[in-house]
């Protein structure tokens, strides 16, 4: 039995918090576990308590624990920290940890989404001081490569839960939830933050809605949170489409947050309401909504780019219509085009048969990843980094000769 600090979102509904769902219970099973958990504030909770639990943010600013990580690896001398969470966030607290790998003999592991391309070669030095290092996908994997990193690479991607995640009649669900049974439901259920680019899919909707009375936009997110103020550029965009906004925006909540949202049988009537779920982000290092929703059954439109070009490769994509470089990385990251979604939500409006198809589809290849599948992957990863030898440390001489005479 090994101890393992395991870094990442815990008890909460998120992206990464899914892998931790799914991951922690399966490393307690064999190992000693404790979490540092990011946006986990402490509160009473059943799964929480299962494990040595440290809220990241606590006793400082730093979200992600970069002020805390050190104490607790002297604290814990754990034998592998884990991380869940972006490439910077792991150099973050990488830099934070190396100076006690030696002395406490710990290995340190990252699993990482990769969302973009052009990874700066900089990254590099910090990477190759890695244990080990796994990604979601071959995109991912490749932008790897491209920087210079030559080491095994593991590819493990996220998993579903189809116990949670299923069909269900579209019919019983909208008369649940409210919502009439005779209009055409587009929706997106990304996070409203920049990289999600929800102003394309208002303006794509709007194009595509503008001679069709019955069609409505379901945004499951924050109406402002980090992105976009949804109901004054929704009537914006409609104004200069010369579009009649009024009741064609459906809003889960007003106050939508990641503290206040759906709860997960909610979540799943809802993607069954839809008539076809849709993703217009500029990078995405896995579709974590798409890839829960293409479980119903219903048919999905995402970018032509990164993950979402690997995962949905048997389905019409939103073309790519320009690039940008991220200020704050310099990523090159891709705009898909509103008018092209606009096609394409009108082909599918128009041809049923093939939304049901595509649909289908969807549902077939989402259930290639199942999180039994991934969790032995993970575990598998773990102990092989586990096993590794320590490097032996480089040879530099016995120091400087003393002056003698």
């Amino acid at each position: 039995m090994a101890k393992i600090l395991y870094c990442g979102d815990a008890f909460v509904e998120t992206g990464f918090g899914r892998v931790a769902e799914n991951l922690l219970p399966a490393l307690a099973e064999h190992h000693e576990v404790s979490v540092l958990a990011v946006n986990y504030h402490g509160d009473p909770d059943k799964e929480a308590r299962k494990y040595d639990t440290y809220p990241a943010m606590l006793h400082g600013s730093d979200p992600f624990g970069s002020h805390r990580i050190g104490e607790l690896v002297q604290k814990i001398k754990p034998d592998l920290v884990w991380v869940t969470n972006d490439i910077w966030i792991g150099i973050s607290l990488w830099k934070a940890v190396k100076a006690f790998k030696e002395s406490i003999g710990f290995k340190f592991f990252v699993y990482t989404p990769i969302d973009s391309y052009g990874l700066f070669p900089e990254l590099l030095e910090s990477i190759n001081e890695w244990d080990g290092i796994a990604t979601y996908t071959e995109f991912a994997a490749e932008e790897l490569r491209k920087i210079g990193y030559d080491k095994p690479i593991g590819i493990m991607g996220h998993g579903t839960d189809f116990s949670k995640f299923f069909p269900m009649d579209k019919a019983e669900c909208r008369e649940k939830l409210g919502v009439p049974k005779d209009v055409f439901i587009v929706f997106n259920g990304n996070r409203n933050q920049p990289r999600k680019r929800i102003d394309l899919t208002i303006k794509g909707f709007i194009k595509f809605a503008k001679d069709k009375p019955d069609a409505r936009l379901w945004l499951n997110m924050g109406s402002k949170d980090m992105g976009w103020d949804l109901i004054p550029l929704f009537k914006r965009v409609a104004r200069d489409e010369g579009y009649d906004p009024t009741g064609k925006l459906i809003l889960t909540s007003p106050s939508f947050s990641t503290a206040n949202c759906l709860t997960i049988e909610q979540l799943n009537m809802v993607y069954n309401a839809s008539d076809i779920g849709i993703n217009t982000c500029i990078g995405e290092g896995w579709g974590l909504v798409n890839t829960e929703h293409a479980a119903t059954g219903v048919a999905q439109l995402v970018p032509d780019h990164t993950s979402c070009k690997e995962i949905f490769n048997g389905v019409p994509r939103i073309a790519i219509e320009s690039w940008e470089v991220d200020r704050n990385y310099g990523l090159d990251r891709g705009q898909p085009s509103p008018d092209h979604l606009a096609e394409l939500l009108t082909m599918y409006y128009e041809d049923r048969e093939s939304l049901k198809a595509d649909g289908e589809w969807c549902k077939r290849r989402i259930e290639e990843f199942t999180w039994p599948q991934i969790t032995r992957q993970m575990l598998d990863q773990v102990e092989t980094v586990l096993a590794m030898r320590p490097e032996e440390p480089e040879f530099k001489g016995f120091g400087t000769p003393a002056k003698i005479g």
